[in-house]
């Protein structure tokens, strides 16, 4: 799923929330399932009724790259770290935002929300893609930050990566 609104619980994922970080996504065309997805040997649907479906076609997208993608805090070599964060918080959707701020030894995690006016209840599966975006920008621009385990464990599994 490229696009979902915060606070869809099966939809809106890390991944969700990256895509639309990154890229306009412009919708072109949808086709219905039965058009090309069968069974050879029954002629039934080839994908299982018990699996999950957002829809009942397959989208056709355009994704175009934001141009200020990378102007602010988020730039090339910063980018894999908010993925990283983007995925740490939405590991667990239901969990608070001050909560995972606070585990990353962020002890002021709810002075910094109330600075990007995000709720400190808020969780983590109610903030829109852009909030991601303002609260990277904003960690990377405190001392707090570089200080924190999460920059450490962003570190090795970059490391990790490039091996």
């Amino acid at each position: 799923v490229l696009t979902a609104k915060p606070g869809e619980v099966r939809a809106y994922q890390a991944l969700t929330v990256l895509w639309q970080v990154g890229c306009e996504i412009q919708l072109l065309h949808m086709e219905p399932w039965s058009s090309f997805v069968t069974n050879l040997k029954n002629g039934g649907l080839a994908v299982p009724k018990s699996m999950w479906l957002p829809n009942d076609h397959l989208c056709l997208v355009r994704l175009t790259p934001h141009q200020n993608l990378f102007i602010g805090g988020l730039n090339p070599t910063t980018s894999s770290t908010f993925i990283f964060m983007v995925k740490q918080c939405l590991a667990k959707p239901t969990s608070r935002l001050t909560d995972k701020l606070n585990s990353w030894s962020l002890d002021s995690g709810g002075k910094l929300l109330s600075q990007l006016e995000i709720p400190n209840n808020a969780q983590t599966r109610n903030l829109y893609p852009e909030d991601y975006r303002r609260l990277f920008e904003a960690l990377q621009n405190s001392d707090m930050f570089t200080e924190t385990w999460f920059h450490d464990e962003v570190l090795e599994s970059i490391r990790n990566i490039n091996l």
